[in-house]
């Protein structure tokens, strides 16, 4: 430890520029080998007469068992998203459920919950399918509103968020 401790003195100054230059999820993953041991496996080397050889043959084990999930990583991919959209979908179910009590729907409350659902995005023109023109920005959602026709008027039926209400528009 004491070489450790010396070299460290000696090249502060090289090892502040290093630690400017490396990307903050390095040292996340250091943190969490440092301290959570989560990407650690025990390797007994001290019982070893070659560290070396025993070095290579897990490291050889190890990716071994990693080649055969290589075939099926497109899979694995559509699975992890096909597992957010189902996280997404029951808990908008159960916002639904929560929304209806004895059969009655309170539509303010089903709007206040779906104001988050919708998320914004760019808008493109699809007249070509090579070129991608952006003709604008949609924001995410921060108000609903429901209306439905009565005697040729909009009425004001529920809302939720940030809206600018009104009850009858012509």
């Amino acid at each position: 430890m004491q070489e450790v401790t010396t070299y460290i003195q000696n090249h502060q100054e090289q090892i502040k520029k290093s630690y400017q230059k490396t990307d903050e999820y390095v040292w996340t993953f250091l943190y969490d080998v440092d301290q959570q041991s989560t990407w650690m496996y025990p390797l007994e080397l001290a019982e070893t007469t070659d560290a070396i050889k025993s070095i290579k043959e897990y490291l050889s084990e190890f990716v071994k068992l990693g080649v055969k999930y290589i075939p099926l990583e497109e899979e694995i991919i559509q699975n992890a998203e096909n597992a957010n959209m189902f996280s997404d979908y029951v808990d908008f179910a159960e916002d639904t459920l929560e929304a209806i009590r004895s059969g009655v729907l309170d539509a303010n409350l089903l709007l206040s919950k779906m104001v988050g659902k919708f998320e914004g995005g760019k808008v493109y023109n699809s007249n070509s399918p090579y070129v991608k023109q952006e003709l604008g920005l949609v924001k995410d959602c921060s108000g609903i509103t429901l209306y439905k026709n009565m005697k040729d008027k909009m009425v004001l039926v529920a809302y939720g968020g940030a809206t600018s209400r009104k009850r009858n528009i012509i």
